[in-house]
């Protein structure tokens, strides 16, 4: 974990345990259930313990996604001091309005990772 984050890794419902100490990968979750051998979902747990496996990984994905989000916003930004809206546009295979759109939602959408732009850290 880095340091100064808090861990804020989805945990199972209350009243549900999972059958094992560590969670699988979700990749080797999907793969299992993809190869759809007899009985792939016993080692997760059963049908409960993939549902349950599914939803947490499912968290994690959307919390990762609007991380990585942030992150796109912060980093156009800062992007935008050294080249035009339309170069951007073009490297990204965006519209030069959705770059100034971007640019525009830092100050809009408070997030931790917009302090990369006020600490010059780049």
């Amino acid at each position: 974990m880095l340091s100064g984050v808090t861990d804020t890794s989805p945990k199972p419902p209350p009243g549900v345990d999972l059958p094992y100490d560590s969670r699988p990968d979700p990749l080797e979750l999907l793969q299992a259930a993809h190869a759809a051998e007899p009985g792939w979902s016993e080692p997760f747990g059963g049908p409960e313990g993939v549902a349950v496996l599914a939803e947490l990984a499912r968290q994690a994905v959307m919390r990762q996604a609007g991380d990585l989000a942030a992150l796109r916003r912060v980093a156009i930004a800062e992007w935008c001091r050294t080249s035009t809206p339309p170069e951007i546009g073009r490297a990204l295979g965006i519209s030069r309005n959705a770059v100034h759109k971007l640019n525009n939602e830092v100050a809009r959408q408070p997030h931790d990772l917009n302090r990369l732009l006020w600490e010059g850290l780049w």
